[in-house]
C-alpha cells in the first residue's frame, strides 16, 4: 500500500467515526447515495488491516485468496462482514480472472 493510499484510508476511517453519512457511493448498482443508505442506524464493528475479519480462514479462498482487506464492516447484529473496502489510488483493483468487475 502507497503512502497515499493510507492517507485516504485513514481519511475513510476518521469519517466512519463520524458515521457514514459522510461517505458518498459513486456508481452504484443500487439507489444507495451513501454508506448511511446501506447500514441504516446500525454502527458496524470496523476491522482494519486485520485478518480477524475472517473467522474461517478457508472461507472465500477463491475470491480473497490470502488477501487482507484494508477495512471491512461487520454488522453488529449478525456479527457477519458486511462491507469490504480496499483502498486504491492509482492501482487498479485486480487479483485474477475471479475479480469482481
Amino acid at each position: 500500500m502507497t503512502q497515499r493510499e493510507k492517507e485516504i484510508e485513514g481519511r475513510i476511517l476518521d469519517r466512519l467515526k463520524d458515521g457514514p453519512a459522510g461517505l458518498e457511493i459513486h456508481n452504484s448498482t443500487s439507489d444507495a447515495e451513501s454508506l448511511a443508505a446501506l447500514l441504516g442506524q446500525h454502527r458496524p464493528s470496523v476491522i482494519q488491516d486485520s485478518s480477524a475479519w475472517n473467522l474461517d480462514q478457508n472461507f472465500m479462498l477463491d475470491v480473497i485468496g490470502n488477501m487482507i482487506p484494508d477495512i471491512v464492516l461487520r454488522s453488529p447484529l449478525s456479527g457477519q462482514n458486511r462491507i469490504y473496502i480496499e483502498v486504491k489510488d492509482t492501482e487498479p483493483l485486480g487479483y485474477g480472472t475471479e475479480d469482481s468487475k
